[in-house]
């Protein structure tokens, strides 16, 4: 078994003003389903795979996810998140489809992939679908699974996270909220394991002095998606962080723009930005294609950290940067 901790920690950023730059991209829907098999389908993968064939294979453009890599590349990124969704319905075919996609944006160790509810549309074994991502969904000091070979899919990304990356400032902590949903419903849970590992793992006294930025794919908010949509057990997750807050939380899942807080008590909450699709033909606001770069600065031992929110505009063919955001 490999190691995945050739990564360097000490690392401020690419740029002169040492601030750490990272950009958040999600629900590229980058696989296409014109391989996919009769029994493949006799499942709810039948669902998935006929809104693809009426809407989404029309909605989503591998194009402008390409388009998005190609200019974030000329803008001096420390370090990439994806937060899922980058399948339709999760067939071997499609994570194979994704893994040339993640080979462009950088290598693994600079590239952290979540799981979105799609690429778990049903449970399927490991060696059949994450284990093509493998590399870029792993946490630092973690051991290639092995044993997962023989496992479902769902059991062992409930083993893999929670993790941490370490990079430069930020400790990157990532969750799986996604689990064989019901047909009909696209809903997320975090089970009650990785609940449990990860209010351990926020107290660990090595992320004590670093800006911890917290991955998820469903919405931690109750009232940004439909209840068919939403995280079942926010309020497990929300205990959690009573006690070790985290500085930021990023989620996908919604294929529009979010910006709020999440209310852990009284006193304190946390700043919550979602991401709408990186792929999206929609000219509609709030669904345009998008992605997000943020910056991490420390001064006065106290955490500043802002983004900037770039969309596609189809006339020019390119990502069209607003102005800044404080957080």
């Amino acid at each position: 078994m490999t190691n995945n901790s050739n990564h360097d920690t000490t690392k401020k950023g690419a740029h002169a003003n040492e601030s750490f730059r990272f950009a958040q991209l999600s629900d590229p829907h980058l696989s296409h389903l014109k391989n996919a098999s009769a029994l493949e389908l006799f499942n709810k993968r039948i669902l998935g795979y006929l809104s693809w064939l009426k809407r989404r294979r029309n909605s989503h453009k591998r194009e402008i996810a390409e388009i998005a890599i190609a200019q974030l590349k000329q803008q001096q990124i420390d370090h990439y998140v994806v937060t899922g969704d980058l399948t339709h319905i999760g067939l071997e075919d499609e994570f194979k489809q994704v893994a040339s996609w993640l080979e462009q944006i950088s290598s693994a160790d600079n590239v952290t992939v979540i799981p979105g509810n799609h690429d778990l549309y049903v449970n399927t074994r490991w060696e059949h679908s994450f284990h093509h991502w493998q590399p870029y969904m792993l946490g630092d000091d973690m051991t290639e699974p092995g044993e997962a070979l023989e496992q479902d899919a769902l059991n062992t990304l409930n083993n893999v996270y929670p993790h941490v990356r370490i990079r430069g400032p930020v400790a990157f902590i990532s969750l799986s909220s996604v689990f064989a949903a019901p047909w009909f419903r696209a809903t997320g849970k975090i089970s009650s394991a990785q609940i449990s590992k990860l209010k351990i793992l926020l107290k660990d006294p090595k992320l004590a002095s670093l800006c911890k930025v917290l991955l998820i794919h469903h919405p931690v908010s109750k009232h940004h998606v439909k209840a068919r949509k939403e995280l079942i057990n926010q309020e497990e997750l929300i205990d959690a962080l009573i006690d070790t807050p985290v500085e930021l939380i990023l989620h996908g899942h919604a294929h529009s723009r979010f910006h709020d807080r999440l209310q852990i008590d009284e006193e304190r909450s946390i700043p919550v930005v979602g991401a709408a699709s990186c792929s999206s033909v929609s000219q509609a606001q709030p669904y345009r294609a998008q992605y997000l770069v943020f910056e991490v600065r420390q001064s006065d031992k106290q955490w500043h950290l802002s983004y900037q929110d770039f969309a596609y505009d189809a006339k020019q063919g390119l990502f069209v940067n607003s102005k800044r955001t404080a957080l």
